[in-house]
């Protein structure tokens, strides 16, 4: 979909500014590797963080309670 390097592709969008990044690195940190079905590349120099696909039950992953 995004072909071989998805972090090249203009399609895909950065996150606004370093706050966020570090905002929603936290998040993803907090995340047990049974959590993670893939992805989550990031890198913070382009504030780029990779399509990720994660396995929750009943709610209770930081990430699950952001708003």
């Amino acid at each position: 979909m995004y072909g071989e390097e998805p972090k090249n592709s203009t399609d895909l969008a950065r996150v606004v500014n370093d706050r966020n990044f570090e905002r929603i690195s936290k998040m993803m940190d907090g995340m047990s590797a049974s959590q993670i079905a893939f992805g989550g590349d990031r890198d913070a120099s382009e504030r780029y963080i990779g399509t990720k696909s994660c396995l929750f039950s009943q709610g209770k992953a930081p990430v699950q309670s952001v708003y």
